[in-house]
């Protein structure tokens, strides 16, 4: 149960946090793509809400009117905001689904496991019980 509150409360953390996070990631994409590249590669997106962010970004600033090439389709080194094969879906929502998915994977697995715990607590006090009163049965008579 204590797991599980903190789970939650690293869930409504992490959700009010997103934008800031893809944000700084943005100002830092010229040091390190790595993240923000894997990302829009691998959720089909591009920029936090909408391609255009990068705009106002200061990799934008100095690549104007460009999205990096992992925005497109068929990646390239950039691609121009009005590329047919850019991705037109922020990475925000996607990004948010997925953790919502782990979330919710993870919250089962907790809920399993506390059963599971509270079935074995329910018969080692059976167990112990039976032992107390001599109501067992021993294997050696």
């Amino acid at each position: 149960l204590f797991c599980f509150q903190i789970s939650s409360f690293v869930w409504i953390a992490t959700q009010s946090q997103t934008e800031k996070v893809g944000k700084l990631s943005m100002a830092s994409y010229e040091k390190q793509p790595q993240f923000f590249d894997r990302v829009q590669v691998d959720f089909d997106c591009c920029g936090i809400n909408e391609p255009s962010d990068w705009a106002s970004s200061t990799w934008g600033e100095s690549n104007p009117g460009k999205v990096p090439g992992s925005c497109c389709a068929a990646p390239e080194l950039t691609c121009d905001l009005n590329s047919e094969n850019m991705f037109t879906v922020g990475c925000q929502r996607p990004l948010f689904l997925y953790m919502e998915t782990m979330f919710n994977i993870i919250t089962i697995a907790m809920l399993v496991t506390c059963v599971f715990q509270f079935a074995t607590i329910f018969i080692s006090c059976c167990v112990a019980r039976a032992f107390k009163e001599g109501s067992y049965d021993s294997l050696s008579e």
